[in-house]
């Protein structure tokens, strides 16, 4: 590692891609599992590379230096091949830095999140600059992430056929209209629209076709909904159903209300489509949150950007990986009005809708698992 590439992280505070130690601490048994824990929680948390820097004192960053011949990279190598699960790359690095020498753990990104320590069978990740258990959802999200599971396939066991708009789905598919029973099935199982419970034998619809075609959404999957909220006139609404049927009522609902202000309805549209396709459907407890007030809009997305990268890089729109890429295929082939036939995130579109006197920002919160889009009206 060079010295620019150093200075820069010492200049960063810590997070969930940086840790900084005073000294190495592997000579017990609990120490060389606080650093496998360490690692296995930089390893999880979302971005590229993770770091550990020794020789720095965490709080103020005062340069402490090391010992360089208690840093053998091999003994570290050998820490997290015996402890991680999948095994997590690493290397070490000594630096010369202010007269005294650093060590630099590099955690290489990992493509094979989740990793869990092997003797508890623990998983970690870092929030902000702390290592805690990872939970359930979180669990599910790297799955997902890492092509393991894929959620929108997945059932649906509080819905059965009886949930599926057929109507819908024959008119959006009309070839499917023609087939016989059996052929039917077997052709929306194989496209990932239902799938059968192996124990029961029962078909039940999976959640990206809920999202799709479902008949009384709210029920399957209460979370799949949007709150909005006029603030003007303190009014609530709860959008649910379908994808599309949300997105028919949320520009019914705005054009109403941004009617006469120079809000871009098809931005705002725009930002909302891309929420409900990107968002994530592992979070149970939490909603899509569409906030208007009268010189501010904002969308709260379940759902960091996998790349936190894409943000700033120019070709964001042409190649950001996917969090529902079933879903997202889907809605590009089957949605009547085309409103998700533009690749990626859409984001350049959102910024190239707004007028002058409109402001657009994106946030990406890793730490909340949350993307939110505003649009704030200048004062000219």
């Amino acid at each position: 590692m060079d010295i620019s590439r150093l200075q820069q992280l010492l200049a960063r505070e810590e997070g969930p891609k940086l840790d900084f130690k005073a000294k190495p601490m592997l000579k017990t048994e609990s120490e060389k599992k606080e650093f496998a824990k360490l690692v296995c929680a930089i390893a999880n948390s979302r971005g590229g590379r993770g770091y550990i820097l020794y020789g720095v004192e965490d709080k103020t960053k005062k340069i402490l230096g090391i010992d360089a011949a208690d840093f053998q990279e091999e003994k570290f190598q050998q820490v997290i091949s015996s402890r991680c699960s999948p095994p997590i790359a690493i290397k070490l690095d000594i630096v010369d830095y202010l007269f005294k020498q650093l060590a630099v753990v590099t955690i290489y990104r990992s493509d094979q999140r989740p990793h869990q320590l092997r003797d508890t069978g623990s998983f970690f990740i870092r929030r902000g600059s702390t290592t805690d258990t990872a939970q359930r959802a979180e669990i599910a999200t790297m799955l997902q992430e890492s092509g393991l599971v894929t959620l929108e396939t997945t059932p649906v066991f509080r819905g059965s056929m009886d949930n599926l708009n057929f109507e819908q789905l024959f008119q959006l598919m009309p070839w499917l209209k023609s087939l016989p029973e059996n052929a039917l099935i077997l052709n929306l199982t194989s496209q990932g629209f239902i799938c059968k419970d192996p124990d029961t034998n029962k078909l039940h619809p999976t959640v990206g076709g809920a999202l799709l075609f479902g008949f009384d959404v709210n029920s399957m999957m209460p979370h799949a909904m949007v709150k909005l909220v006029i603030s003007k006139n303190h009014q609530i609404y709860y959008l649910t159903g379908t994808i599309f049927e949300i997105l028919d009522q949320f520009q019914q609902n705005m054009e109403h209300h941004l009617k006469g202000t120079t809000f871009p309805l098809t931005a705002v549209n725009e930002a909302l489509a891309n929420a409900l396709v990107h968002r994530d459907y592992w979070q149970l407890h939490r909603y899509i949150v569409v906030e208007v007030k009268p010189n501010h809009i904002s969308i709260t997305n379940p759902g960091s950007l996998i790349d936190a990268n894409s943000l700033s890089t120019g070709d964001r729109d042409l190649n950001h990986p996917l969090r529902n890429p079933w879903l997202f295929q889907n809605l590009l082939v089957l949605d009547p009005k085309k409103r998700f036939f533009r690749s990626g995130l859409g984001l350049k579109r959102i910024q190239q809708e707004i007028s002058s006197d409109i402001k657009v920002t994106f946030s990406d919160r890793p730490d909340k698992n949350l993307f939110q889009v505003f649009f704030t009206k200048l004062n000219k």
